[in-house]
């Protein structure tokens, strides 16, 4: 067997580098999501929903997008809140399309979907709760920027006010929820039609990942 050249060694040197990190990153985010769930409400039967649907699985690429864009712009800035939203707004997500009246899948990362677990009502309104507590998350980053002694701490109420918008475009109509409709009904069943589902639904998320990164860690307001 031959002996791996240096570009070998410095490339398996890179991709562990890599994966440490991710593995990092996604430690992070659990911890973060068990110690804020009791942010989201008192102990009910609606935050166990909640809950159940947070912590179960995943691999947590969205919100680690937010964490390495961050990263990139400005380490010392702490955006997990921004990256915590993330999680919630792709958590609801997922709960809204198990459901009966979307696609109807009874099972989630091999355990119950939500609305098996807890009923249909309560998964919907779980769904509800999880998109207002992750624009929750968005301004209470914003005012931890704002007291905070970062040089663009002045720019937080504006940075804050593209954060929603820029959610809001791509969850609603022209995003994830527009994207579920033409998932669901269809006007033909041409490649064009597929590839705009597929950005609807999945590449918006990670639109907004990449912008929220950018965005609560400094990056320039005018380049996006």
């Amino acid at each position: 067997m031959s002996l791996p050249t240096d570009c070998s060694l410095s490339k398996e040197r890179t991709e562990s580098s890599l994966y440490s990190q991710m593995a990092a990153l996604r430690a992070h985010v659990e911890s973060l999501i068990k110690t804020q769930i009791p942010n989201l409400s008192q102990p009910s039967l609606l935050r166990d929903a909640c809950e159940y649907a947070l912590l179960n699985g995943g691999k947590r690429f969205r919100p680690i997008l937010v964490l390495l864009v961050a990263q990139a712009v400005n380490p010392k800035v702490d955006v997990s809140l921004a990256a915590l939203a993330v999680e919630y707004f792709h958590t609801a997500s997922l709960i809204a399309d198990d459901l009966p009246c979307m696609d109807d899948d009874a099972v989630r990362r091999d355990k119950p979907a939500t609305h098996i677990a807890f009923g249909e009502s309560t998964a919907l309104m779980a769904s509800y709760a999880l998109i207002s507590a992750g624009y929750q998350c968005l301004a209470d980053n914003s005012f931890e920027l704002a007291t905070s002694d970062h040089a663009h701490a002045g720019n937080a109420d504006r940075i804050c006010t593209l954060a929603v918008q820029n959610v809001s475009q791509n969850t609603g109509l022209h995003g994830a929820t527009g994207g579920q409709f033409l998932d669901l009904f269809p006007p033909n069943v041409e490649l064009d039609t597929l590839l705009e589902i597929i950005h609807k639904k999945t590449a918006t998320l990670f639109d907004i990942s990449f912008v929220l990164g950018w965005l609560y860690a400094g990056g320039a307001i005018e380049k996006l």
